[in-house]
């Protein structure tokens, strides 16, 4: 199996991290390396996407989007030390309001005022009402399509230098290269060329208008809206980056080779400080920016609400990207014990094609396909929780359960030592849950995966950008 490592040795051996347009304005390789490294692991491991594109639905449901947008544009922002640039997809329903999971609980402990949120779109949806102002800042990215599309390249040799650049690096890499790979990169770069010198122009301004010490941004490390972090760097803007799901030693996105050093060129790229769950994340990835660990205040508030019998025998959580793993392992599960009550909870990016990946399934009478609704609530019913590899299987330790996870080439990759119970198949699953008497609990300090005292950390990690001068 081609793993990661050889991947970031063609990285080296291309010397991408050097490769940038004539005039320095561009860097080539942070907009397209995740989707690239991506797509060969997908081939090798025979994986697919964890997300769906969302369709725009109904012209009702455009309608507001549009009207949504439109009103709660980014420009409206007010001065405030600290900006939150985040997702919408992690925003979780509490009652009748959405809350961030990853950073409003330390919006209670910052003085009044402090902090600017803006959010974009999750398929084409805000998650209103939300529990803390937001804006968004889906109106900043279609302003920069339509004036990439209207001006094209300003520069007539960007082309040239893109072209140049795509026919070379794709020589270092394994070949056959995934099907279309690296013309659909090569297209992605052109677009990225056409929108950068107004993506500069539009989200420079609202960094003027809000003037922030340090910037997090969701997902920086992806790279897909890393100008936002060279601007924000240009400017003397400290950057960031919440933790907001796994990573591991095997994500193409938070491991680097170790050419790539702080003090590299390429870094103004990626976030200065990434604040992470506690020191098991921290260690296990190689990317040259701090690491400090802040806790998960979201999950750790709610494993201590939890006081539910079991209600369902057994939970299994999707990563996503493994569909027919899940449903040979269901359906195995359900036929040599029908006793079994089975709850299925989908990744929450493979839910607009559940039908489509999971029809098998619904046709099971003792099996649930759990939609949208939270997570932390089917981990306090199951006794026993299921999965591959999974930031959900880590919570499930602070509900006191310790999860049992496929034995597979995914799995070992993605999550190191005994820290879960390992099974080989279906039958192997039910034997181990007929031995086992009570969920096991975890061997590792849980405080190396989810730092004590995150609020302290967190304020000590900010405080000299609000008392700053």
């Amino acid at each position: 199996m081609r793993t990661l490592d050889e991947l970031l040795d063609c990285e080296v051996r291309a010397g991408v991290f050097n490769a940038c347009s004539t005039d320095g304005k561009m860097f080539f390789w942070p907009f397209i390396r995740h989707p690239i490294l991506l797509a060969y692991i997908e081939q090798a491991t025979g994986t697919v996407a964890a997300h769906a594109i969302g369709g725009r639905g109904n012209p009702l449901r455009m309608a507001k989007y549009l009207a949504q947008t439109l009103w709660w544009h980014p420009t409206r922002v007010r001065e405030a030390p600290l900006l939150f640039l985040s997702s919408g997809a992690v925003n979780m329903l509490h009652g009748k309001v959405y809350r961030n999971r990853l950073h409003d609980h330390f919006l209670r402990i910052l003085p009044p005022g402090s902090v600017n949120i803006i959010e974009d779109s999750f398929q084409w949806t805000y998650r209103r009402p939300r529990e803390v102002p937001v804006l968004y800042h889906d109106l900043a990215q279609i302003q920069a399509n339509i004036l990439g599309c209207v001006s094209g390249l300003r520069n007539p040799d960007r082309k040239k230098e893109i072209d140049a650049f795509i026919a070379y690096t794709q020589a270092y890499f394994p070949q056959p290269a995934p099907l279309g790979l690296w013309e659909t990169a090569r297209e992605d770069l052109l677009r990225f060329a056409c929108n950068l010198p107004h993506y500069h122009d539009i989200y420079k301004r609202i960094l003027e208008r809000a003037q922030p010490r340090l910037l997090c941004l969701d997902n920086a490390c992806y790279g897909r809206r890393a100008y936002i972090l060279r601007i924000a760097r240009e400017m003397g803007i400290q950057t960031g980056e919440f933790q907001h799901g796994l990573i591991s030693p095997a994500h193409p996105a938070y491991n680097y080779p170790k050419e790539v050093t702080e003090s590299h060129p390429y870094t103004v790229y990626l976030p200065q400080t990434i604040l992470t769950f506690g020191s098991y994340w921290s260690d296990c990835i190689r990317v040259p920016v701090e690491k400090v660990p802040v806790g998960f205040s979201y999950l750790q508030e709610e494993a201590a609400k939890s006081a539910l019998s079991p209600q369902l025998d057994v939970l299994v959580i999707s990563d996503g990207v493994n569909p027919q793993t899940y449903i040979d392992l269901i359906s195995a599960l359900a036929e040599q014990d029908p006793s079994l009550r089975i709850c299925f909870k989908m990744h929450p990016g493979e839910m607009p094609f559940a039908e489509r990946r999971y029809a098998r399934l619904m046709g099971i009478p003792q099996v649930r396909l759990a939609g949208p609704e939270p997570i932390y609530g089917l981990i306090g019913a199951a006794r026993y929780v299921v999965g591959c590899f999974s930031t959900a299987l880590y919570e499930a330790l602070a509900f006191g359960k310790r999860p049992f996870v496929l034995d597979n080439e995914l799995s070992r990759q993605h999550i190191h030592g005994d820290i879960f119970i390992r099974f080989q198949d279906a039958s192997d699953l039910i034997e181990r849950l007929r031995l086992a008497q009570a969920p096991g609990e975890a061997k590792k300090e849980m405080g190396a995966y989810w730092a004590q005292d995150g609020d302290l950390r967190f304020l000590n990690l900010v405080e000299p950008f609000l008392n700053h001068a």
